[in-house]
């Protein structure tokens, strides 16, 4: 292409010496000859590196409207340096997922703990069906899959299984609890050390696995002074009010039920509903005490069942059962006491 270009200015030349004036066309000339010969010593430079794209005929010369630059300005090449790193045919490699690694650390795990570090975090628990989420202290039920019936469908927590029974419109537990470690004896104390802690009547674990455990106060609301604070219970499960307490003497009642009697007994005939065997299906079982002279006391013949309530800044609302009566007795207990405990659903 060169060669035809070079021809057409010299003819060119040889029609501007034969025109008048003929030292100032020779001058043009040389002028132009200088300029298109650097021209395509430019083409011929720039074609090698891809800045132009020339056509192998003159008529279909095209001109390039931009650069795209060098690979060296995009940092692409098949060292492990580059950004864009090609493979060792200068491709890019086939993506298949391989090359996606520690996948399984940006999957959360479940956790078991909720604090302030966990406050908003949702889980799903696939045991009871139900998602929770952490309110900053506490796992609260949010949802559940399957709808729960309650007298038909169980809750499991801590390794046991808890029947449940409906009591008007409230939801029972029909077990103690019997989750916690057990203590070595009466005299020893359980301490605030994140392990559940509890007292069996005269030591023996066989009487916590099928009566419940003794807690203190303290110990069954987890160190909370709220009252209706889940406690010791299962997720979406909670330790009964005082107020609770009394719906559920009232409801089983047909003669008088102060709710704010002390040291009395009264509601008549709950207190033989909510016993083994009565109609009420509570099946209160009379598990006895562990006293504040560390000793146990009175299995077969009483049994308490602590609220959340707080009567002062010592003692906490208990309802009491006990074999020869009919009714049920209100009382401010020492919170050192050893009492069992009954879980309302929320």
């Amino acid at each position: 292409m060169q060669q035809k270009l070079l021809l057409l200015l010299k003819r060119f030349l040889h029609f501007l010496l034969d025109i008048p004036r003929k030292a100032f066309w020779v001058a043009l000339g040389i002028v132009l000859t200088v300029a298109i010969t650097s021209v395509f010593a430019a083409w011929n430079t720039t074609k090698a590196t891809g800045d132009m794209i020339l056509a192998s005929d003159w008529n279909d010369l095209v001109t390039y409207l931009g650069t795209f630059g060098t690979a060296a300005t995009k940092n692409v090449g098949t060292a492990a340096t580059n950004v864009i790193q090609l493979d060792a045919n200068a491709k890019l490699p086939a993506v298949d997922g391989s090359q996606l690694t520690n996948i399984s650390s940006v999957k959360p795990a479940y956790s078991t703990t909720c604090g302030s570090s966990q406050d908003g975090l949702i889980r799903y628990n696939t045991t009871t069906k139900i998602y929770e989420g952490c309110n900053g202290t506490t796992w609260k039920l949010i949802a559940s899959i399957a709808p729960f019936t309650c007298g038909t469908d169980t809750v499991t927590d801590g390794g046991y299984t808890y029947n449940t029974v409906q009591i008007g419109t409230q939801c029972w537990l029909k077990q103690n609890i019997k989750k916690g470690s057990m203590l070595a004896s009466a005299a020893t104390m359980p301490t605030n050390n994140s392990t559940v802690e509890k007292w069996c009547y005269d030591n023996t674990s066989a009487t916590c696995d099928s009566e419940g455990g003794l807690y203190t106060w303290d110990e069954a609301m987890g160190y909370s002074t709220t009252a209706g604070s889940q406690g010791i219970c299962p997720t979406g499960w909670h330790i009964p009010t005082d107020a609770q307490q009394h719906t559920l003497d009232s409801y089983l009642a047909t003669g008088t039920c102060d709710a704010n009697r002390s040291n009395a007994w009264d509601c008549d005939p709950a207190g033989t509903k909510l016993k083994v065997g009565g109609t009420s299906g509570f099946e209160g079982i009379l598990t006895g005490y562990r006293n504040t002279g560390s000793t146990y006391y009175n299995r077969g013949t009483y049994t308490n069942y602590w609220s959340s309530t707080q009567a002062d800044a010592s003692t906490a609302w208990t309802r009491n059962l006990g074999s020869s009566t009919t009714t049920v007795r209100r009382y401010p207990h020492a919170k050192a006491y050893g009492f069992s405990i009954r879980c309302l659903m929320d």
